[in-house]
C-alpha cells in the first residue's frame, strides 16, 4: 500500500465491499468554496492519486473542491490477489466514494 511513500497531502480511506473481500479505497479530498463545484481527478494505469499533486493545487487556489481516488490495485489502496477489474467495478467505487462524501 505504498506505505513508505509520502504522498503531498493526506490521505484518507473509504472502506469498499467488492467480490466478497473487504477493502480500502485511499482517496485524497481538498475543500473548496461552497459556491464552486468539486473537480475529480481519476489517475492513469500505472500512477496513483499523488500523481495529481500540482494540478490539485492549482484547481484549490481558484475555490474548487478536488478528490482524487486511488482505485483499488493502485497506490496506497488494497491490492487483493484474486479480483477481477473492470471499468464498472472502479466506476461503481468512485460513485459510492462520492455519495460518501455527500458531494454532487
Amino acid at each position: 500500500e505504498l506505505s513508505a511513500y509520502d504522498y503531498d497531502f493526506t490521505v484518507n480511506y473509504f472502506a469498499v465491499k467488492s467480490q466478497q473481500q473487504s477493502l480500502k479505497m485511499a482517496f485524497i479530498y481538498l475543500k473548496g468554496d461552497a459556491d464552486k463545484p468539486v473537480v475529480t481527478l481519476l489517475h492513469g494505469k500505472n500512477f496513483n492519486a499523488d500523481y495529481w499533486s500540482e494540478t490539485a493545487l492549482f484547481l484549490q487556489g481558484m475555490g474548487y473542491g478536488v478528490v482524487i481516488p486511488d482505485q483499488i490495485g493502485f497506490g496506497k489502496s488494497s491490492k487483493p490477489t484474486n479480483y477481477q477489474y473492470s471499468f464498472a467495478s472502479l466506476a461503481h467505487h468512485t460513485h459510492a466514494l462520492i455519495d460518501s462524501l455527500n458531494l454532487k
